[in-house]
């Protein structure tokens, strides 16, 4: 499948979970609006996608990362890409609430779907921003493997805490590779 096609399906599913969330919101000042929406794919790396709602104009921008879309596109169809919209409609809706709170969960389930932070896709070969150095880290749980960027290994060190998406347990840091 190439980047056209993926990005041809992103953005219908994207259309599908807008007007799905649009039909359940009753008052039309919560809903989103189409010509105000705009999908791009310039992510790289580990993250799956972001989403922004900008307050004074009402935009909105959803951002995926077509590397991993390409090997994992169920998961992406299926969860990545609802969780991102979610994010949306909370923002217009609780422009003060927390980003993964009870309000975003609460969308999520609205779509019967489980709220879940972590995306399991292996991302071992998605190019990434900086290619110079690589953390391993390890599930204690597991056994997967992640290669982090020197920004999240950073933000570990700092005391943030990092869980593996398929098992939640915690991962440790093994080595650093120098690519």
């Amino acid at each position: 499948m190439n980047n056209t096609e993926l990005q041809k399906i992103a953005a219908t599913r994207v259309n599908e979970i807008v007007k799905i969330l649009n039909d359940k919101e009753s008052l039309d000042k919560y809903k989103i609006q189409t010509k105000d929406l705009s999908v791009m794919f310039k992510i790289k790396g580990q993250v799956g996608g972001w989403a922004q709602y900008v307050t004074k104009t009402g935009a909105c921008t959803l951002n995926f990362n077509l590397y991993l879309m390409k090997d994992n596109l169920e998961e992406y169809t299926s969860q990545v890409i609802p969780h991102e919209v979610c994010h949306l409609f909370v923002s217009k809706k609780f422009p003060k609430a927390k980003n993964h709170g009870y309000e975003w969960k609460y969308y999520m389930y609205s779509l019967n779907l489980t709220p879940s932070l972590y995306h399991a896709m292996n991302t071992s070969n998605v190019p990434t921003q900086i290619n110079k150095v690589k953390y391993e880290y390890k599930c204690t749980g597991c056994g997967m493997e992640f290669h982090l960027s020197k920004t999240i290994h950073n933000k570990i060190l700092q005391g943030q805490k990092r869980i593996c998406g398929k098992c939640k347990h915690s991962i440790i840091f093994i080595c650093n590779e120098n690519l």
